[in-house]
């Protein structure tokens, strides 16, 4: 569990109830519209999530959790207000680093191109096209020849986009990304159905390789002024989980699964003098063939943003 999440715990004095209860995981809600994603696994899925380290039936039978169940936050617990004497105690979850950065300084353009290419055919062959996937065709139209991939079936919500992300892209692409980025935002922000429609997904893989990396704009978006006016518009145009992704992304918090896929990418590449060159050609992409598996389409959407990230770093 982030660091960050305990900060915002103490500075937080509402009580939280539970919101929904999953085969995997349960969460909770603040009055004030924050979320805490409970659930069983190795890896956190999401920025604002925390691993619970017995089987979740198993611990929601033995304290009978029920939806709607209200709590407060304590001395790094939850304890739960009136009815069964309960406690979620934090003490036995491991920190996460989920603030990150690479250690590669600097990507060389052989370097992106091979990432790019790679992302690419992962996402192709996940035949995840259902949301934003299909949109990776504009990079072969803005630089032909980029992709070793056949073109990519495009859905309704990925033809929708290609005019915003086109702009997107090219604006940042050049640096220019004062307005141009705001605007993009808000038509992006919400796009497609879904607890995280593809358009918030593409923005965190977005921002995500923006931040990972250090780039011009990850440096932009630290402004506090500018977090707070994408944040507002976030807030006010799509749904409580897809907003929690957005406002960690622009604060370059992103889960534990993403900086796993960053992770095999930058064991990918060497670092040798000014020059990144690449190895591992064909291998297994495990973490990122996993990250793929993530929710109906949000996996590809993200890698979809992540690709578009790195082309505007070409």
């Amino acid at each position: 569990m982030e660091r960050s999440l305990f900060d915002g715990l103490r500075q937080c004095n509402s009580s939280w109830r539970v919101k929904q209860i999953y085969r995997s995981g349960f969460d909770l809600l603040s009055e004030d519209n924050r979320l805490i994603y409970f659930h069983t696994g190795k890896l956190l899925h999401a920025p604002f999530g925390a691993i619970v380290h017995l089987p979740i039936d198993n611990w929601i039978k033995d304290i009978c959790l029920r939806e709607a169940d209200e709590f407060y936050y304590e001395g790094h617990c939850f304890y739960r207000q009136g009815g069964q004497e309960c406690c979620i105690n934090f003490d036995s979850v491991s920190l996460v680093d989920l603030k990150r950065k690479s250690s590669v300084e600097f990507l060389s353009k052989d370097s992106l191109l091979h990432l790019i290419q790679g992302l690419a055919s992962e996402i192709f062959k996940s035949g995840k096209f259902d949301g934003m996937a299909g949109a990776i065709n504009l990079l072969e139209n803005l630089s032909p020849g980029l992709l070793a991939t056949p073109s990519f079936p495009i859905s309704s919500w990925g033809r929708h986009s290609l005019c915003k992300l086109r702009k997107l892209s090219q604006h940042v692409n050049r640096g220019d990304v004062n307005n141009a980025f705001f605007d993009v935002w808000e038509e992006l922000v919400g796009l497609g159905p879904g607890l995280t429609p593809a358009g918030d997904d593409f923005l965190v893989g977005f921002l995500a390789v923006h931040k990972f990396f250090s780039s011009s704009l990850g440096e932009f978006l630290k402004h506090e002024r500018c977090k707070n006016k994408l944040r507002r518009k976030a807030e006010s145009t799509t749904g409580i989980v897809a907003f929690q992704f957005l406002a960690f992304a622009l604060e370059g918090i992103f889960s534990e699964t993403l900086y796993a896929v960053f992770d095999e990418l930058i064991l990918e590449i060497y670092y040798k003098g000014q020059t990144l060159y690449t190895k591992g050609r064909g291998k297994e992409r495990k973490q990122t063939e996993y990250f793929l598996t993530r929710g109906h389409s949000s996996g590809a959407d993200t890698l979809t943003g992540t690709v578009f990230g790195l082309w505007t770093m070409l």
